[in-house]
C-alpha cells in the first residue's frame, strides 16, 4: 500500500536545503534523517539557491562575502 502523499512546510524545505548546503553530512544521511527522498533533497537545494540568487542575497563564508550561490549558508532565509 502506497504511503499518503505528504505536504511538506516551506520552512521544512528551506531546513533541509541549508543543510544541504552545508555539505558536512552526506545526501543520503540527510534523506535518511528528513525522511524524504535524496533527488527531493536535491530539487529543494536547486530552487533554493535559484530564489536566492534572484534575491541577491550574499551570506559569509571563510570569513569573507561570497555570492549564496557559490555556498548557500544563510540562516533564517527563507526563498520557498
Amino acid at each position: 500500500m502506497r504511503r499518503p502523499r505528504r505536504n511538506h512546510t516551506a520552512a521544512f524545505k528551506a531546513k533541509v536545503a541549508v543543510a544541504a548546503l552545508r555539505g558536512d553530512t552526506a545526501l543520503i544521511q540527510l534523506a535518511q534523517q528528513f525522511d524524504v527522498r535524496a533527488n527531493q533533497i536535491t530539487q529543494w537545494k536547486t530552487q533554493w539557491l535559484e530564489r536566492a540568487k534572484n534575491f541577491g542575497v550574499f551570506v559569509p563564508v571563510l570569513y569573507r562575502w561570497v555570492p549564496v550561490s557559490a555556498r548557500g549558508l544563510a540562516y533564517g532565509f527563507s526563498v520557498f
